[in-house]
């Protein structure tokens, strides 16, 4: 399309599109601009159809993109419903007495039944004080900034080194945040003694037996000792000849509160714990009552199982059916897109009707997408062998068939009261059926065949259409439009030398007409004077 032109005062006109002076049709009295303007109409016609082809790739590369994406959406629902195992092992638990102790299933994949009684409580080792924090800086402050450095055993048996800083404008509000916030693993607060007195108390955050706090050297044995005035074992050497006092530093937990594991009977088998919550095949206790007794059972969680199948089956359905329409849109070549000038004699909303036919088929019969979706269907329709199977071999056997409706492509069809007896009677088995571990196509699970082809399919699209991360040269469409382009540059400027040429020669039979005026006005003149 011509650009717009300026006039002036004498009578030509200035291009900003190519920076020549041209001259108007003042001596010819012709629509220059008009001329070259339809001139011009017929040479873009080659850059409007690379335009057209730029646009139509474009096109392509978005729809391949968008099935991508669709594809991509139904491996995420796979991969977090039916591919995992913990879907199946979904359980409800009733505790007889929830007060006494509750549960939770965590992985359990069978159903069971536990009688828990005799409870004993964990506790956790404590430490505490025999007086208040003093310190000798101004105003209850540390006064000098402190590095702490502790050997921490964890009631486990595990151990770890910890330091960290008091500082000297601390006060005993700030020291105990220091050692909460600290690696420590404990909680330290102000209390008051039986005889009234005010004193610090720490707690290990885990219980258990066997937890223990050590100062490792002498500037923090005597912060703790002195300044926070907790009971430890200050001798560096012990016994006759002296040795190196292997307690040296650790501090006394109180005897007044001491930690103790958990212990129950289960089953009638007496059992301890570190802490009160623990798990035994796969499911979660928590002991609360101290002495108290409670039955805990499990039963399969049909709903939240059956309701995992069901999200699968359809996202499947609501895949292939967006697959389906996309490469069996009809191809509307008389519908090309639309150019500027187009566009522009065109109101909003037939532009957008337009698009929309020129828009469709761009994938149409794509041999990707069809092979595909061939090899999904024959992924969960094919049955399942080998020795790692259960006793469901196919999709048939648990209540899932396909529509008998030719127009729905291979619809996925659920039987709701049989899906969920088959549920209730083996979890275990269907998820076999999607997970077998073969390591062929006829022995591997459903759901291991169906990934494995959408990644292949995948794969194959973005060869072709590249995704938002890739460069236009890692695709195949994307090296086209790069190359196309390249030509739909270079054939613009070509243009501009064709529009600058029309131009170059009215300019120059303007000239011309305005001298040829000049002499037959001249003679004029001389005819009239009689000269």
């Amino acid at each position: 399309m011509v650009n717009p032109v300026t006039s002036s005062s004498s009578g030509t006109i200035t291009s900003p599109y190519s920076g020549l002076m041209r001259v108007s049709g003042l001596a010819s009295g012709m629509d220059i601009d008009g001329m070259v303007k339809s001139l011009m109409q017929a040479e873009k016609i080659p850059l409007n159809q690379m335009q057209q082809k730029q646009q139509i790739l474009e096109w392509q590369r978005d729809d391949y993109r968008s099935m991508n994406t669709a594809l991509s959406d139904l491996d995420t629902t796979t991969f977090n419903g039916i591919y995992m195992q913990s879907t199946f092992n979904k359980k409800t638990v009733t505790s007889s007495d929830d007060s006494v102790v509750s549960a939770t299933a965590v992985n359990a994949t069978n159903n069971l039944s536990a009688s828990i009684d005799t409870i004993v409580l964990a506790k956790p080792s404590s430490w505490v004080s025999s007086g208040p924090a003093s310190f000798s800086g101004a105003k209850g402050t540390v006064g000098t900034t402190t590095t702490l450095n502790f050997k921490v055993t964890n009631p486990d048996g595990t151990t770890k080194n910890v330091t960290f800083n008091v500082a000297g404008t601390d006060t005993i509000d700030n020291v105990l945040t220091d050692f909460n916030n600290s690696n420590l693993g404990v909680s330290m607060v102000k209390i008051k003694l039986a005889n009234g007195t005010d004193a610090l108390a720490m707690s290990n955050n885990a219980t258990g037996t066997g937890a223990s706090i050590q100062a490792t050297d002498a500037t923090t044995i005597s912060f703790m000792h002195s300044n926070l005035q907790f009971d430890c074992n200050s001798s560096a050497t012990t016994g006759s000849p002296p040795v190196t006092n292997p307690n040296y530093g650790l501090l006394n937990t109180d005897p007044n509160n001491l930690a103790q594991d958990a212990s129950f009977n289960f089953n009638g088998y007496k059992m301890t714990e570190k802490s009160n919550t623990f798990t035994i095949s796969g499911v979660s206790y928590t002991l609360k009552k101290q002495g108290g007794s409670a039955n805990i059972s499990t039963a399969t969680d049909v709903d939240t199982i059956f309701n995992s199948v069901k999200a699968f089956v359809d996202k499947y359905n609501d895949t292939i059916k967006a697959v389906n329409d996309k490469i069996s849109e009809q191809r509307n070549r008389d519908y090309q897109p639309l150019t500027d000038d187009q566009k522009s004699a065109m109101t909003d909303s037939q532009v957008t009707q337009w698009e929309v036919k020129a828009k469709s088929g761009m994938l149409s019969n794509d041999s990707i997408l069809s092979s595909g979706l061939s090899k999904m269907r024959q992924d969960l329709y094919a049955p399942v062998s080998g020795n790692d199977v259960g006793q469901y071999t196919q999709l048939s056997q648990i209540g899932i068939t396909t529509s008998s409706n030719y127009l729905d492509n291979g619809k996925l069809v659920i039987d709701e009261t049989t899906l969920r007896q088959k549920i209730q009677d083996d979890p275990q088995a269907i998820y076999k059926l999607f997970n077998s571990n073969g390591t062929t196509s006829n022995t591997e699970g459903l759901a291991h065949r169906l990934r494995d082809t959408l990644k292949s399919t995948m794969d194959q699209v973005t060869t072709i259409a590249g995704n938002t991360t890739y460069t236009s040269s890692q695709y195949t469409l994307g090296k086209q439009l790069t190359d196309l382009g390249t030509q739909i540059t270079d054939f613009q400027s070509k243009l501009t030398s064709k529009e600058n040429q029309y131009y170059n020669q009215f300019s120059q039979m303007e000239q011309a007409m305005q001298q040829a005026n000049k002499q037959s006005a001249y003679f004029s003149s001389q005819f009239s004077s009689g000269g």
